[in-house]
């Protein structure tokens, strides 16, 4: 199982590697416009840095399910979407210390 997670977070870090190295021509080679060009990049900044923990939550939560304990997984996935609900207006709406986010 573990050999499983290491080998993800050297494929995902690689990936994110690349798509940092490369995210500029090849969105250049679709086309993309300068003005746009750089709102695309901003955007692929936060996308690579959150898939690792993306693809890392996801084969774990894959691994426990394969060895046999089908209820975990649903409980964190249940566990996740009471947080979002509880932190989300916080963040969402700015209440509190926080900033208004949108």
């Amino acid at each position: 199982m573990s050999h499983c997670l290491v080998l993800v977070a050297i494929l995902i870090l690689v990936l994110v590697v690349v798509g940092y190295s490369v995210a500029e021509p090849f969105f250049v080679l679709l086309g993309a416009q300068p003005d746009i060009l750089s709102l695309i990049l901003i955007y692929m900044d936060v996308w690579l840095l959150g898939l690792p923990l993306f693809t890392l939550s996801m084969v774990g939560s894959s691994l426990i399910r394969a060895s046999g304990n089908a209820a975990v997984p649903g409980y964190i996935m249940t566990l996740g979407s009471l947080l979002q609900v509880c932190i989300g207006p916080f963040l969402i709406f700015g209440l509190g210390p926080l900033p208004e986010l949108g």
